[in-house]
Parts: structure tokens; sequence; C-alpha cells
């Protein structure tokens, strides 16, 4: 029967396909990890429910290949087949869908998948940038990310999606507005009633001097 294991990892070491040997701490080990968890994913999530989008996971385990050979050039994806096809279906969904004025609540497995593909992406950045790897690499992740979503909301759609709205978020600056606005409004009122107290002394003062001017005409 075939044998899996070979009892040389035991001590914490695996091999790059180059044979170079790294700890399975290394960089490079725990970047193959999060792929291989990704793909693992994407798998069940996804290609499960619609095998098209098998082509993907060939476009993942050609990442694997790409991270785990430090000493070998590629061009991943160089006709930029993978990223059109991601492109046009994610294109071809969200014209079905209406259009997303807040945020949705992540209920349905394709947010798992789409979040595990943003902490992927997050993590292969620094590879491709220090070793000069394919940047379509990183396109790759970034157009996944969108159409995961797009399958997401589509997924919510069919179960009529909650929208978020903050309930328990104040802006402290909105709140300060509101306070400057009432400071102003009592103020306004305050001056509004001096300036009526202040007619009405007039007037009383004028009543009293007309008075004595009818007083002085009468007694004369």
């Amino acid at each position: 029967m075939p044998i899996l294991y070979t009892k040389n990892g035991d001590l914490g070491t695996t091999c790059l396909y180059n044979g170079q040997k790294v700890s399975k701490s290394d960089e490079t080990i725990s970047l193959l990890g999060k792929i291989d968890s990704f793909i693992s994913l994407f798998g069940c999530y996804v290609v499960n429910n619609d095998q098209k989008y098998s082509c993907i996971l060939d476009g993942l385990m050609d990442i694997c290949t790409i991270v785990a050979n430090p000493g070998k050039n590629y061009i991943f994806d160089e006709k930029l087949e993978l990223l059109r096809f991601i492109e046009n279906e994610t294109d071809s969904i969200m014209e079905k869908l209406p259009k997303l004025t807040k945020f949705i609540h992540s209920t349905n497995d394709y947010h798992i998948v789409r979040t595990s593909c943003r902490e992927t992406e997050s993590l292969i950045v620094n590879t491709v940038v220090n070793r000069n790897l394919s940047k379509n690499i990183l396109s790759f992740f970034n157009r996944l990310s969108s159409l995961l979503f797009a399958l997401g909301y589509q997924e919510s759609m069919k179960k009529k999606v909650i929208y978020y709205s903050s309930k328990y978020l104040t802006n402290i600056q909105d709140e300060i507005k509101e306070e400057i606005k009432e400071e102003i409004k009592e103020e306004l009122r305050d001056e509004i009633k001096t300036k009526k107290n202040f007619l009405n002394i007039i007037l009383k003062i004028t009543l009293i001097l007309f008075l004595l001017s009818l007083y002085y005409v009468f007694t004369e």
C-alpha cells in the first residue's frame, strides 16, 4: 500500500520544490499553508457548487508552485485568461443584482471564502514584491475577492439580504455639531428675549413721556 508519511519532517523541517530544507515555521511555508487553506475553502464552497470555477483552483495550485520555487521565474496568467474570466463572471452576476448602497451582512459560505481570499492576498503581497514575482498574482487575488463578494451578494439576495445599518455608533463630530446648534439656538432665544425686553422698556418710556406731555398740556 502507498505510504504517505516519510518521517522526514518529524523535527519540524520540510523541503521546498527546489530541495531547499526550511523550518515549517518559515515565512514561505506559512504562506503556502494559508494558500492551501484557501484552496480547500474555495473547492468546498465554490467549485462544489459550480464546476466552471475549477479553473481558478488550477490557478491557485500554480501560485503554490511559484511560491515554493524561490529559484525559478514564472509568469502567472500571462494572457490574462483567468483575470478576464473572473471579471466577466463578476460583471455577469452584478448586472442582475440591485445596486449596492450599503454594506451587507456576511451570512453565507461565500463570505467565508472571500475573507480567506483577502487574508491570503495580504500575506502574499510581501513575497510577490520582495521576490519580484509576477504581479498578475496580486491582480488575480484582488479580482477573485470581488467575484466571491458577488457570489455572496447573489446568495444573500435569494434569502432577502439584510443590509447593514449602524444602530450603536454615535458620530462625535455630529454630536458636537448638534450641541453647537443648540447653543446657538439658545443664544438667539436669549438675544430675542433681550431685544423684546428692551423694546418693552422703550415703549413704556415713550408712553410715560406721552402721558407727561398730555398732563402738561391740560394743566397749563
